[in-house]
């Protein structure tokens, strides 16, 4: 997880085999936390997101929006299946670690939404201010014998 934590501006990291350049690190805090979480832009927009205190890792993609605007259900349903709302809050930019500031999403209301029996898919929801603009990632949890640092 420390590596993950540590990854620098155009280093390579390998995922399930797929190498992707780091383009930008954004860390971020909710106002309920005072926990600090990374969201990293890699090639052709793919989003990981370590969270530290939780060893929790994914990636994903931004999809078609769940639903509109701040409307933020209990469940959504994915692909046939339900999920369920597991976390919300209200996300702030400690700091732009490098990359272009104007690519990260900011500040947003979110939701993230789990399913117990598909553990391996993580949904996360989002209101993003600064576009008006919802952002809904479905992720893919990863463990760290996915990924490899490559240089």
């Amino acid at each position: 997880m420390k590596n993950l934590v540590n990854l620098k501006q155009n280093s390579h990291i390998k995922i399930n085999n797929t190498t992707y350049e780091v383009l930008s690190k954004t860390s971020y805090m909710t106002m309920s936390s005072q926990d600090v979480y990374y969201k990293y832009i890699l090639t052709d927009h793919n989003i990981l997101v370590v969270i530290p205190t939780d060893e929790v890792v994914y990636m994903g993609k931004i999809v078609e929006d769940f639903e509109q605007g701040l409307n933020f259900s209990q469940t959504i349903t994915y692909e046939g299946n339900v999920y369920e709302q597991v976390a919300s809050d209200y996300q702030v930019v400690k700091s732009v670690e490098y990359g272009n500031p104007q690519e990260v999403e900011g500040e947003v209301v979110w939701a993230d939404y789990q399913n117990e029996d598909i553990e391996q898919t993580y949904i996360s929801c989002a209101w993003v201010y600064k576009t008006n603009k919802r952002a809904d990632i479905v992720g893919t949890m990863l463990t760290s014998e996915q990924i490899q640092l490559v240089d």
